[in-house]
C-alpha cells in the first residue's frame, strides 16, 4: 500500500493552507520528481495532474483527511471513465468536483457529508455548481462610473429546477436552471438571447415588472461594490490591517516638509535584527495589481554615532561591529524624524516575486513577514545579503501613537548631530 501526503495552499500571494490529504493506493503515484512538492495549489490543472499520476498505475484511489480518516472518498477509473464513490462522473467534472469537496475538506464531519455533496454535484449542472463556488463575472453599464464595470453576482439555488441571481441584499433575479445556464454562457462571450442583456432588462424578462429609478441607483451601487477588483483590493488591505496586529509591525505614514499629506503609506516592520519600512503612494481603495509597486528600504536608527573628519569637515556615521563606518550623514543632510529619534532611509530593495498580478495589499504583506524574520532571510534573498553588517544595530523606541509611526523629511543640523554621538 502506497500512502502520500498532500498539502493544498491557496493560490494568491499568502499562500495559506486549505486542506491536507492523504493519498492511499496498491501501486505508485506517478509523480515526477521534478515536479513533485509537498505542497500544492488548489485549482483544476494542479488537480488534473495528480489524478493522472495517482491513476497511471492504479485503478482505484482513496482520499481522506489526515487528522481524520472517516473524512474519506474512493475515485475509481475503468478505461477511461472515472467513478467517485461508485458514481460515474467525467474528468471534466471530476476536477470541478475535487475543487469544491477539498475546499470543504475541513468542514466535513464525515464521509456521508462528501457523498451528499457529490450526489448533489452530480444533480445540478457543472456551470452551475461552478457560479456557485465562485460566482458569475458580469459586465454592465454603470450610470454612476459612466463606463462599463465588471461585478460578481452571487447565485443560489431556489426551487429543483431554478436559481436566482442577487442584484442587492433584496432583490433577486429567478430563472430556471436552463436559462441560467444560457445567461453564464452569455456572460462568458456565449452569443444568446442574454448576450450584453443589461441588469435592467433582465429583471423584467424574469419578474415582468421595471425597476424603479430609486431602485437602479441602489443595484448600481451595490454592484460596484461588489466589482471583482474592489474585492480583491479589500481583501489584501484587510490582510494588511490584520498585520499591525504584530508588535514588530505598525502603520506608516512618511511626510516632506511643507506637505499636509502624506508622501507615502505603508508598514514599518521592526524586523528581528534592523529596521524596514514598505510603503506606496496610491490612493486608499485604488485597485493595483503588479509584481513591484511598492517600494522596501532599510530604515537605519541615528544612534550612538561617531564623529569623524573627512577632508577637513565633520562627517558622522553608524559603525559596525567591527568599527567599519556603513551609513554616514554631514551637516544639512536629509533624514527623518518621529519628533524625537532620527532616521536615515536606504535605497529602494527589489524583492521579487514569481507570481503576476498580485494585489497592492499582499505585495505588503508578503514583504512585510519576510522582513519581520530578517536575519533568517538574509540568505534566501539575494538583496538582503548586503545589509548584514546593520543586523543588531543599536535601536531607538519608536514613537507610535495609536498604531503609527509618522515620519517627517527633517534637513539635519550639526547640533542635531552631536546630540546623536555616542
Amino acid at each position: 500500500m502506497v500512502d502520500e501526503i498532500f498539502n493544498f495552499i491557496s493560490t494568491d500571494n499568502r499562500r495559506n493552507n486549505i486542506c491536507s490529504i492523504r493519498v492511499q493506493s496498491k501501486n505508485r503515484l506517478d509523480l515526477r520528481r521534478r515536479n513533485y512538492r509537498a505542497e500544492y495549489f488548489l485549482n483544476e490543472n494542479i488537480l488534473r495532474t495528480i489524478m493522472t499520476a495517482c491513476f497511471r498505475f492504479n485503478s482505484i484511489v482513496k482520499f481522506s483527511r489526515i487528522d481524520d480518516t472517516n473524512v474519506s472518498f474512493v475515485v475509481m477509473k475503468k478505461k477511461s471513465t472515472y467513478f467517485i464513490n461508485g458514481d460515474k462522473i467525467s474528468g471534466k467534472n471530476l476536477n470541478k468536483l475535487l475543487l469544491f469537496i477539498f475546499v470543504k475538506f475541513r468542514a466535513y464531519k464525515n464521509a456521508d457529508e462528501i457523498d451528499d455533496d457529490i450526489i448533489k454535484f452530480q444533480e445540478i449542472d457543472p456551470l452551475i455548481s461552478d457560479v456557485i463556488i465562485n460566482k458569475l463575472k458580469y459586465n454592465y453599464y454603470s450610470s454612476s462610473s459612466g463606463k462599463f464595470e465588471e461585478t460578481l453576482l452571487n447565485m443560489q439555488i431556489i426551487g429543483k429546477d431554478t436559481v436566482a441571481f442577487e442584484l442587492y441584499s433584496d432583490k433577486w433575479i429567478p430563472l430556471s436552471n436552463k436559462e441560467a445556464i444560457q445567461f453564464i454562457r452569455a456572460c462568458r462571450g456565449g452569443d444568446n438571447k442574454f448576450f450584453a442583456i443589461p441588469y435592467q432588462e433582465l429583471y423584467r424578462r424574469a419578474t415582468g415588472q421595471f425597476l424603479s429609478s430609486s431602485e437602479e441607483k441602489v443595484i448600481d451601487a451595490f454592484l460596484l461594490q461588489n466589482r471583482s477588483s474592489n474585492l480583491v483590493t479589500k481583501r489584501s488591505m484587510e490582510l494588511v490591517e490584520k498585520l499591525t496586529t504584530f508588535p514588530a509591525i505598525s502603520r506608516l505614514e512618511v511626510f516632506i516638509e511643507g506637505k499636509k499629506k502624506a508622501q507615502e503609506t505603508g508598514l514599518y516592520i521592526r524586523g528581528a535584527g534592523a529596521s524596514w519600512t514598505v510603503t506606496h503612494n496610491y490612493e486608499e481603495d485604488k485597485h493595483v495589481l503588479g509584481r513591484q509597486n511598492v517600494r522596501t528600504q532599510h530604515l537605519a536608527h541615528l544612534t550612538n554615532l561617531v564623529r569623524y573628519d573627512k577632508n577637513g569637515r565633520y562627517s558622522y556615521g553608524i559603525e559596525d561591529k567591527g568599527g567599519k563606518v556603513i551609513f554616514s550623514i554631514s551637516e544639512g543632510g536629509l533624514a527623518y524624524t518621529d519628533g524625537e529619534n532620527y532616521y536615515l532611509l536606504g535605497g529602494s530593495i527589489c524583492i521579487d516575486q514569481m507570481d503576476y498580478n498580485i494585489s497592492l495589499g499582499d505585495q505588503i504583506a508578503s514583504r512585510s513577514l519576510l522582513l519581520m524574520s530578517d536575519k533568517s532571510n538574509l540568505d534566501k534573498v539575494s538583496t538582503l545579503r548586503g545589509y548584514a553588517k546593520s543586523m543588531d544595530l543599536p535601536r531607538n523606541k519608536e514613537v507610535i501613537n495609536d498604531g503609527l509611526l509618522t515620519l517627517r523629511r527633517v534637513e539635519l543640523t550639526t547640533e542635531t548631530l552631536e546630540s546623536l554621538l555616542r
